[in-house]
């Protein structure tokens, strides 16, 4: 059988005493590299640097974009954590409280029922003598208003009836379902989505010369959260409307958790509520007013709030519920809840950092 040159040497074996020949140990060096060469290696080199560079560059941006959005969703996380532990708002925002209103409006102008001016629960007529404030002007003049407020300085600053406001109630101090203000009107202000809230005459003159002055400082643009411009959404309450609501408030709570007692019902919607005749609301000197949907702690990031407390007393008007006065109130912070004092004690409280119930322990002496 015919067979190629390379068939027929395949496995072919040495003679005997041959040995086969060994590759040479010693390896053939290289030719020097060429000018060339040696720049088109430093070349690449220098790219292989820069694109190293590029790449430590884009991940140490990607690491960094990482870090933000971690920092950004800790503090949504931290910013809802903290408005569940200070406690929901004792407002009438979210429940409809339309059939409730006949109830409120029929107490106006009653003759038999009403609270007294110069009545404050638990202290008494020694409060008609405050100490006098030392050196400050409190005249419409020194107030440097940007708009022409004078017919309602009487109301901003009552000077005849200048203790008459100073009622004090809270769960140490509540009122009985027999007291109806009888000089309860209309608040201008009301947000439009909801019926006309009512408030004492003098309060609601302040409040109307307040947002005269908000939307001259350029506080009242509708652009806001709830598509409204700063407006009241509640104010006057009656015993029975916040009976009904405190009650309705218990019901869902108990709803939601199936275990519990009515007792242990009770004490979470007081986190957020009053039982009824503990809410200032039925004094008709107070109001809550903001530009979200619904009241939250959130409003006193915006610049409407920041307004609001600092310029507040100007028109007799205490932020009720400061942030760090909640052991001294028993109530949570509500930068949207305001109560009209009349300036000579709204300056006082605002000027000394106090809330309401330290103010008239100051002036118990």
């Amino acid at each position: 059988m015919n067979q190629s040159p390379n068939q027929r040497g395949r496995g072919q074996r040495y003679p005997s005493g041959q040995q086969r020949p060994q590759a040479s140990s010693q390896s053939t060096p290289r030719p020097p590299l060429t000018p060339q060469q040696i720049a088109a290696r430093r070349a690449y080199i220098e790219r292989r640097r820069r694109q190293i560079r590029r790449n430590r560059i884009m991940l140490g941006i990607a690491c960094l974009i990482v870090l933000l959005l971690i920092i950004f969703l800790v503090s949504v996380i931290v910013r809802g954590i903290t408005a569940v532990i200070s406690g929901g708002p004792e407002t009438t925002d979210n429940v409809d409280t339309s059939t409730l209103v006949g109830t409120m409006t029929d107490t106006v102008g009653s003759d038999t029922a009403g609270l007294s001016t110069q009545y404050v629960p638990g202290v008494g007529p020694e409060l008609t003598q405050p100490p006098e404030q030392q050196e400050v002007d409190l005249s419409y003049e020194a107030m440097a208003f940007s708009s022409d407020l004078k017919e309602f300085e009487k109301y901003m600053n009552p000077d005849e009836e200048r203790d008459a406001y100073l009622i004090l109630v809270n769960a140490e101090h509540p009122l009985s379902s027999s007291d109806v203000p009888s000089d309860l009107v209309e608040v201008t202000n009301t947000r439009t989505d909801r019926a006309k809230q009512m408030m004492r005459k003098t309060a609601e003159k302040a409040l109307q010369a307040l947002y005269i002055e908000a939307h001259a400082q350029g506080m009242m643009s509708p652009d806001t959260p709830s598509g409204y411009p700063l407006s009241v959404t509640s104010a006057y309450r009656s015993y029975d409307t916040q009976n009904y609501l405190f009650s309705n408030y218990t019901q869902k709570e108990l709803t939601e958790h199936p275990g519990w007692t009515k007792a242990q019902a009770e004490e979470e919607v007081l986190t957020y509520s009053c039982r009824p005749g503990t809410s200032e609301h039925q004094t008709g000197l107070c109001c809550d007013m903001h530009t979200l949907t619904g009241a939250d702690v959130s409003f006193a990031d915006y610049e409407q709030a920041q307004w609001l407390a600092e310029n507040c007393w100007k028109f007799g008007y205490i932020l009720r519920f400061p942030k760090d006065k909640v052991e001294q109130t028993g109530i949570s912070y509500e930068p949207w809840h305001f109560r009209y004092v009349g300036r000579y004690h709204a300056y006082a409280i605002w000027s000394q950092g106090l809330c309401l119930e330290e103010y008239i322990t100051q002036l118990e002496g």
